[in-house]
């Protein structure tokens, strides 16, 4: 019987596909999870089946939670806050990444990836994007020699950037008196933080 029917097929469709397409679901690129049948047939009569089973598997949802900026001194830390626990940290081209250095990774923006896949072969992902920020530079020019009767000088003069906070014997705000300070030579310690939080001494 297979062999009539193939010989009414190669005799009469050479070139054609199959004649008629019948679905157990009108619509089977449409449905959910399942079985579905699918007859094949041609005019001779000739037919075949297929089945196919469909299975959804669950999407994951991922989060990934983690300050998203550092200035370039601070340490290395490790990589955290991506959610459910389990997955994999890409930074930019690197994969699988543990632990991200500043020194390694240098200042910029830098794309972080958290990219978990559940028991069922399901992915998805997470992103931010995280910026090391330089460290700011104080330059200094040196004070002039007081005498202890000479006028305040204002440190602003001395230093820059400006804006940060003096300490030291002689010193109130921004300013040196040396009528306070004594003789002798005095350190002033100059802490300038940026607006990013990034410090220089």
């Amino acid at each position: 019987w297979m062999a009539s029917c193939l010989q009414k097929y190669l005799q009469y469709y050479p070139n054609n596909g199959y004649d008629t397409y019948t679905w157990n679901t009108q619509t089977p690129n449409s449905v959910g999870a399942g079985v579905y049948t699918l007859i094949v047939s041609y005019a001779s009569g000739c037919y075949d089946t297929a089945v196919m089973t469909i299975t959804n598997r669950q999407q994951p949802v991922v989060t990934l939670n983690m300050k998203s900026e550092m200035c370039y001194t601070e340490p290395a830390f490790e990589l955290t806050g991506g959610m459910p626990a389990g997955g994999v940290y890409n930074v930019g081209d690197s994969l699988d990444v543990d632990t991200f250095n500043a020194v390694l990774f240098g200042i910029g923006t830098h794309h972080i990836t958290y990219i978990y896949t559940n028991a069922s072969g399901c992915t998805d992902s997470a992103s931010i994007d995280f910026t090391v920020h330089p460290q700011p530079q104080i330059t200094t020019l040196k004070a002039p020699d007081l005498c202890t009767g000479s006028d305040a000088i204002d440190l602003d003069d001395y230093v820059s950037p400006t804006g940060g906070v003096y300490s030291g014997v002689g010193v109130s705000q921004h300013f040196y008196y040396p009528s306070l300070a004594g003789a002798g030579d005095d350190t002033i310690t100059y802490l300038y933080t940026d607006i990013h939080g990034c410090m220089d001494t």
